[in-house]
């Protein structure tokens, strides 16, 4: 990923709302119905839900909001250029991916989830291989044990409690992305992997 163009900017006001963001396709399938509801679940703290992006899904997920007495919380924001996306980011204090457990998302790769990492931002992700596989037991990953409200909410509370130590975790995130997921480390990876596969299958005489 572009860990150039993705790069931390600034640091969110302590005083502000604690705000986790979503970036993309806006479907059912993704359960951002259920990262609303475990917003309407917490208590005592003050928390707004971004979502930047569009998809089939939107106009039930803003009544959604609605019907839970949300709306102040969550706020629906129309789809922005590439280049404009690190800037939401920054704005906010953690991404999040409440994607459940479906056969789907194990063989994808999310480029969000390394872009929220590469603005320096832990994230609250489900507990499914996807993202298993990327953050293993990392620190600033705070981890949801199912694509269920009452599972994200719980994730949702651990970040807050950890907010404080956000700054050195969200350091610890960008390295991980530097490390490990720029495009010419992925290049380089696939690279190594077609030398072996050519080195390997040969015809020999």
């Amino acid at each position: 990923m572009n860990a150039e163009m993705f790069s931390p900017s600034g640091q969110v006001s302590p005083s502000a709302p604690f705000t986790i963001i979503y970036h993309g396709v806006i479907a059912k399938r993704r359960r951002i119905d259920n990262a609303i509801q475990a917003i309407s679940l917490l208590e005592g703290i003050d928390i707004r839900l971004v979502l930047l992006g569009n998809g089939d899904a939107l106009e039930y997920l803003r009544k959604l909001a609605e019907r839970l007495g949300i709306q102040n919380r969550v706020s629906f924001n129309s789809p922005v250029g590439y280049e404009e996306v690190p800037k939401w980011i920054n704005r906010c204090d953690a991404g999040i991916l409440p994607f459940p457990d479906w056969h789907g998302w194990n063989v994808s790769s999310f480029i969000k989830l390394l872009e929220y990492l590469a603005c320096g931002k832990p994230v609250i992700v489900t507990d499914i291989p996807a993202h298993r596989n990327v953050l293993e037991d990392s620190d600033f990953a705070f981890w949801a044990k199912q694509s269920s409200p009452r599972d994200i909410a719980a994730a949702i509370r651990q970040a807050y409690n950890k907010r404080k130590d956000f700054e050195h975790l969200g350091s610890e995130a960008r390295k991980l992305v530097l490390d490990k997921y720029t495009w010419a480390k992925q290049a380089n990876k696939l690279k190594q992997f077609l030398d072996f596969v050519i080195s390997n299958s040969q015809v020999k005489y």
